[in-house]
């Protein structure tokens, strides 16, 4: 069966640009050890909602080697 050609559809680099600037809800598999742990973080740092689905149920309690004091309280509790 013959079916035409989706059609494309021109996005603006403006467009572009908006709708990554707009804050996401993101569901992360992990983030509480290795990159997870620093994506996680930074993903909050740029406004968006971040969930973290994990298999413990223990919080973070370890500091990340290049992380503040400051940060490490923000995120740890």
């Amino acid at each position: 069966m013959w079916a035409p050609a989706p059609r494309r559809v021109a996005v603006s680099a403006a467009q572009s640009v908006r709708a990554a600037a707009e804050p996401k809800k993101v569901l992360m598999m992990g983030g509480t050890r290795f990159i997870g742990q620093y994506l996680a973080r930074q993903l909050v740092e740029e406004g968006h909602e971040v969930t973290l689905y994990t298999r413990g149920k223990s919080q973070i309690a370890q500091q990340i080697p290049d992380d503040t004091d400051e940060s490490f309280a923000k995120f740890s509790g």
